[in-house]
């Protein structure tokens, strides 16, 4: 019962998500995937700790330990308890760590295990706001504007929602389809 309700949660976030309307505006503006009513549709309770620190002793973390430990004095950034990590991998790349602040642990997950910058596709207003990731501490909502894991066919903007410890898929928006807002 509760997956079904889910899935229908699912569903009518997804009829809200913005859509080109008419054959003028062919695009979807990127900044109405980060809009304020966009991360008010997946609300996280964030919380006030304590926090543990990032458990860096396992698998890859180790080689990063030292960014870890200077995460470890901010607060979490994304659904309530969990921080993202950015960690280096190239110039225009950024390596994805999820770390769950209440219990220290760090993940990466194999859908966005790298994230290549997608940005210098776009110019005009707004274009300089917009990040590769966009989160909120308060809410469950993650979107990724660039090329996951360095496949081609994935250069667009995704966006998912953090549930039951996992990332969910919420849409994929190929890069073509995708614009900044021209404001006259």
């Amino acid at each position: 019962m509760k997956r079904a309700a889910a899935r229908a949660l699912a569903f009518a976030a997804l009829s809200l998500i913005p859509t080109a309307t008419s054959a003028a505006s062919s695009c979807i503006p990127l900044m109405s995937l980060a809009s304020d009513a966009m991360f008010a549709r997946y609300p996280a309770t964030v919380g006030t700790g304590p926090w543990r620190a990032p458990d860096a002793s396992r698998g890859e973390a180790h080689y990063y330990r030292t960014v870890f430990r200077s995460e470890a004095k901010l607060a979490p950034n994304f659904a309530g308890h969990m921080q993202i990590v950015r960690l280096p991998c190239g110039a225009a790349c950024a390596q994805l760590a999820f770390v769950d602040r209440s219990s220290g642990s760090v993940r990466s997950f194999r859908e966005v295990r790298t994230v290549v910058s997608s940005l210098v596709y776009f110019t005009g207003k707004g274009a300089d706001d917009i990040d590769r990731l966009v989160h909120r501490p308060d809410s469950r909502l993650l979107v990724i504007v660039g090329m996951r894991n360095e496949v081609e066919s994935t250069a667009g903007a995704t966006l998912y929602e953090w549930r039951q410890g996992k990332l969910h898929l919420i849409r994929f928006i190929p890069l073509k389809a995708l614009c900044t807002e021209e404001k006259p």
